[in-house]
């Protein structure tokens, strides 16, 4: 990769996550539309599948993959193998992969993705070229829009005024200070075409133990539905979360397909550059916190800094213990 590719991969390192609202999504859309249902086996993929095809993008939902990104990079490819033997349809279209459950997942730096069924694990593909905005700030316009799809669950389920929804630079998304959600970002190269796999996981009804000390260290996590019961003061047990649904009947699969359409319709923007991507920061910081301390996660002695500012091109500028200001390209903020 080379140039504005070769600025974004260093970001890709470090995140190696006007549509109809959530509600009325439901698992049917994908019988709704032009689709076609396959069985398949691969490895350790059980692949009973089923495709939710527009104009714009192609949605696959599987019972159970090891990894959306895997299973979307293998589709990339295939696709790609299709178009070199003559098929050209749909070569720029938007690819998306969802599962029910997911084995193998991963976040940041290789680290593990834990994950349980009734969980959102999703992977959109998108083609370099359409990325209407300054690539690095991608990760910054995924992470709004997977907070604004969670504080509208919230908001269904009428606890929003006792949590807040905010995200961690660069995407992370958190209610109450404890992670909900998480992108990665990476890259595949067809014929010298970069495409970007935007990795997604939201934990709708289960929040995994978090490991607090050693390579898999992380922030203390939470569940949408964790939060919609507190209300309440249910107590959910882990066997029958995946089970039940939150806010008006919704489900992992209504929650991805509106992810992809969101995601869709960004890409799809026809703004001038420039002014896209004043919007994508101005839309980031009304969801961020600044002034707090944070640790720099892969940093030798838990150095603590002070988010205060984000820049133009989606760096953060922090503050550091000893008084001077730094900008974060490819940190992590634990």
């Amino acid at each position: 990769m080379r140039g504005s590719i070769r600025h974004v991969a260093a970001v890709a390192v470090l995140f190696h996550r006007s549509a109809a609202p959530v509600s009325t999504f439901a698992s049917a859309a994908f019988t709704n539309h032009k689709s076609s249902t396959t069985s398949a086996s691969n490895n350790n993929n059980s692949r009973n599948m089923t495709c939710l095809s527009t104009d714009r993008y192609v949605l696959h939902r599987m019972d159970s993959l090891e990894s959306t990104q895997d299973e979307t990079r293998r589709l990339l490819r295939e696709q790609h193998e299709s178009q070199q033997e003559g098929n050209r349809n749909n070569k720029q279209q938007v690819l998306a992969v969802t599962c029910d459950k997911q084995t193998k997942g991963r976040g940041t730096s290789g680290r593990q993705w834990i994950g349980t069924k009734g969980n959102v694990f999703l992977t959109v593909a998108i083609p370099a070229q359409k990325i209407p905005v300054i690539l690095t700030l991608l990760p910054l316009k995924v992470g709004t829009i997977v907070a604004k799809i969670i504080s509208k669950l919230l908001v269904d389920c009428e606890v929003s005024s006792q949590s807040k929804v905010t995200v961690k630079w660069p995407n992370d998304v958190l209610i109450n200070q404890r992670k909900v959600a998480g992108v990665l970002i990476e890259s595949e190269l067809l014929d010298g075409e970069p495409w970007f796999l935007v990795g997604i996981g939201v934990n709708l009804v289960h929040a995994p133990d978090v490991p607090t000390t050693g390579p898999n260290r992380g922030r203390p996590s939470t569940s949408v539905q964790n939060i919609c019961h507190q209300r309440t003061g249910g107590d959910i047990s882990r066997e029958n979360e995946s089970n039940k649904s939150i806010g008006g009947g919704v489900d992992a699969a209504a929650v991805a397909t509106e992810i992809t359409a969101e995601l869709v319709d960004f890409v799809h923007q026809d703004l001038p550059k420039d002014v896209l991507s004043r919007e994508v920061v101005t839309g980031w910081k009304e969801w961020a916190e600044f002034g707090k301390q944070q640790v720099l996660r892969d940093v030798e002695g838990n150095e603590i800094v002070v988010p205060i500012g984000i820049e133009h091109d989606g760096q953060l500028r922090v503050r550091g213990q000893d008084g001077r200001e730094r900008l974060l390209v490819a940190d992590y903020l634990l």
